[in-house]
C-alpha cells in the first residue's frame, strides 16, 4: 500500500503475446521491495509535435549534442538539446526546426563549410522531424 513515484525509461514496441501488453521498464525514487508482487499504476504522456531524430545521427561532443544541417547547399554542424531520448530516438527541443534539412547518412565524412550534393531529401530528414517512421 505504499506509494512510490518513478518515471518510464523505456517501452517496448511490440505487444508481449504472453499477456497482451507492452513491456515497461520502471525507475523508481527509492528502492523497492520486491520480495513480494508488485502492482504498478503507470501514467503516459503524448508528446504531440515534436521533432524526433534517430539517435544514431546525434553526435555527442564534451557533453553536448549536435546534428549536421545542410544549410544553403552547405554542411553545418549545430548545437540541439535533447528533451527526451530513448533506445529508438531523441526528441529535440532546440536546435532544429520543422522544415530543416537534417543529415542522417555520411555526416562522418562531411566538415562544416563543406558543400553538398543532396540525392533524396525524404529518405530520413523530413520522416524525422514529422516524427514518422522510415525504412531505409
Amino acid at each position: 500500500k505504499e506509494q512510490m513515484k518513478g518515471r518510464i525509461t523505456e517501452i517496448g514496441r511490440e505487444v508481449d503475446m504472453n499477456n497482451g501488453m507492452f513491456p515497461v521498464t520502471a525507475a523508481f525514487d527509492a528502492d523497492l521491495d520486491t520480495s513480494g508482487p508488485l502492482i504498478v499504476r503507470v501514467r503516459v504522456n503524448v508528446f504531440k509535435d515534436v521533432i524526433v531524430l534517430p539517435n544514431e545521427i546525434i553526435d555527442i561532443d564534451n557533453g553536448q549534442n549536435f546534428v549536421w544541417k545542410a544549410v544553403n547547399g552547405k554542411a553545418e554542424r549545430c548545437r540541439v538539446s535533447v528533451f527526451l531520448s530513448n533506445g529508438f530516438g531523441s526528441i529535440i527541443s532546440e536546435g532544429v526546426e520543422p522544415g530543416d534539412e537534417v543529415i542522417c547518412s555520411g555526416q562522418a565524412l562531411i566538415k562544416t563549410g563543406d558543400r553538398l550534393n543532396i540525392i533524396n531529401t525524404n529518405l530520413c530528414a523530413a520522416g524525422a522531424l514529422k516524427g514518422e517512421k522510415q525504412d531505409d
